[in-house]
């Protein structure tokens, strides 16, 4: 059932990030956002030039769009309330599993970002290898967050400046 779920979000995430990406053009900020992640209450400073949503999925579930069309840059954060007794290599591999209809994506090595622990994994949208994708997984105390970059990868499949700006300030609002 879990499979199921997350393969309706990621099918529903793709049709919203197309909608929102054509309203954002108009919804850029010349300013930087301050963004309250809703599980943590943690603040996050949003540099100028990125609009932001909010929005529903089929199941749901809360998932906050991060939109920077100057860069062509799209990040999708979302929080996963299950056991933190599972690894985070796990739910990593669980999710990228449940995704397979939508994107490929390769898992990468462990990291850290600004101190803390991140799995993350590389690929691109089914259909269109030009629609770079990496997803980057974080544990929480309660669960577990993901943030989705999408079309912000340059030739060397590296992210974008904007992007890690933006990845770090959303990782500080996890705990």
């Amino acid at each position: 059932r879990a499979i199921a779920a997350a393969v309706l979000v990621i099918t529903a995430l793709t049709a919203q990030i197309l909608i929102i990406k054509t309203s954002a053009m108009q919804g850029q900020s010349s300013v930087d956002l301050k963004w309250t992640n809703p599980t943590t209450r943690m603040v996050a400073q949003v540099p100028a030039g990125w609009s932001y949503e909010v929005k529903n999925n089929r199941v749901g579930q809360t998932i906050h769009f991060f939109i920077s069309p100057r860069d062509d840059i799209t990040m999708v954060f979302a929080d996963e309330q299950i056991s933190a007794a599972k690894t985070l290599e796990t739910y990593g591999r669980w999710w990228i599993l449940a995704a397979r209809a939508e994107m490929t994506l390769e898992p990468e090595t462990s990291r850290s970002v600004h101190g803390r622990e991140i799995w993350a994994a590389l690929g691109h949208k089914n259909g269109d290898e030009l629609v770079p994708i990496r997803v980057v997984f974080a544990k929480s105390r309660t669960g577990f967050a993901r943030v989705l970059i999408i079309g912000s990868l340059d030739g060397e499949e590296q992210v974008v400046k904007p992007a890690i700006q933006l990845l770090a300030a959303l990782l500080d609002t996890v705990d």
